[in-house]
């Protein structure tokens, strides 16, 4: 009754006993209505998700992983993937390999391979910001054409329709098949 007048707060070793009282974790006896770990797509909370998805939808399947492998591999926790879905960034990246970017990037900081969403799905392309603030994005197969767009082309916004969506920045990438 003390507590929850807000006269004083219980014992943290009492914390134990009422939640047991309740039939409810400690966790939800101290934060009510938050979304709870199992909801949570994680085996345990010394895991991390990643998700991989492919060109055409960012639902997927995931993959978990220890922290450490994140830091092993010096990849961030912010972490997704897309699989390769055609051969526009041949020979770099071949059908059916595996691009890992950082998700938290929304904008084109500076030049490089970026994760991008049209009306066609998720594609990689190598972006080179020229001095008139426009913005070329390129394959790195020759069989496909470099677009030249307006940064205002562009967006972080996933809700903002019309406009290329900045998906992430790529930070590495899984070689399927023969290398």
């Amino acid at each position: 009754a003390s507590w929850l007048s807000g006269r004083s707060l219980p014992d943290a070793l009492d914390l134990h006993k009422i939640a047991k009282l309740l039939h409810i974790s400690i966790d939800d006896l101290i934060y009510p209505g938050r979304q709870r770990r199992s909801e949570i797509q994680a085996i345990d909370e010394e895991y991390h998700c990643i998700t991989v998805h492919d060109s055409s939808t960012s639902e997927g399947y995931s993959i978990y992983t220890l922290p450490e492998t994140l830091r092993h591999l010096k990849l961030p926790r912010c972490t997704s993937m897309l699989s390769i879905g055609d051969d526009s960034m041949s020979p770099l990246f071949r059908f059916g390999d595996i691009v890992i970017y950082d998700f938290r990037v929304t904008s084109f900081a500076s030049n490089g391979l970026y994760v991008l969403r049209g009306q066609d799905g998720y594609y990689v392309r190598r972006v080179v910001k020229t001095a008139q603030n426009a913005i070329t994005l390129l394959p790195e197969n020759k069989d496909y054409f470099p677009s030249d767009h307006a940064s205002t082309d562009f967006t972080g916004n996933p809700e903002m329709e019309g406009k290329i969506l900045i998906v992430g920045r790529v930070v590495g990438r899984m070689n399927v098949g023969n290398l």
